[in-house]
């Protein structure tokens, strides 16, 4: 539900769920799509966003507690790469490097990887220089998350990056 929206609206779109009480995997399956549709509107392309929500709850009921494959994840509509990695590092605790825009932006600007790279180059450089550790990961991911927050837009040449006066580094070509 986060994509190409604000965390302000995704609580606005959750809170919308907490009232209908449908929070649980369970109430979702059984919620009318239009009904669904409707609670996430605040989060913006509510009526994709209802149906690859429908799409991941029936998979993860089909899981049955079982931790799913990043390969499994990637087979459900509406998972690529960043969300199934966000999913297993988050919900599933696995060591999976997330790659979001912020991360992109970041190591681009400061010239360490190239644009054109593919999102799963830039995730095995990332973990094979990295220890494989969910905590580590997970807040790496989030100190990305908060340092593109002060120091870059899309509208910014992020030339106040404090990260720019650090030598740059050509790791990853």
């Amino acid at each position: 539900m986060t994509q190409n929206t604000s965390w302000q609206n995704v609580i606005k779109a959750l809170i919308n769920l907490y009232q209908l009480d449908s929070l649980r995997p369970r109430t979702i399956e059984k919620m009318p799509m239009d009904d669904l549709g409707q609670a996430i509107r605040p989060a913006g392309y509510f009526n994709q966003k209802a149906k690859k929500i429908k799409a991941f709850t029936a998979f993860y009921l089909q899981l049955n507690g079982k931790v799913p494959t990043r390969d499994q994840l990637l087979n459900v509509w509406g998972i690529g790469p960043e969300t199934a990695d966000s999913i297993l590092l988050y919900a599933y605790k696995v060591a999976s490097f997330v790659i979001d825009a912020y991360t992109r932006r970041i190591f681009v600007n400061i010239g360490l990887i190239q644009d054109h790279l593919k999102y799963h180059d830039i995730k095995k450089q990332f973990e094979n220089n990295l220890k494989k550790d969910i905590f580590i990961y997970q807040e790496y991911h989030a100190l990305m998350v908060t340092h593109a927050k002060a120091y870059y837009s899309k509208k910014d040449l992020y030339a106040k990056d404090p990260l720019l006066t650090s030598a740059k580094v050509n790791l990853i070509k």
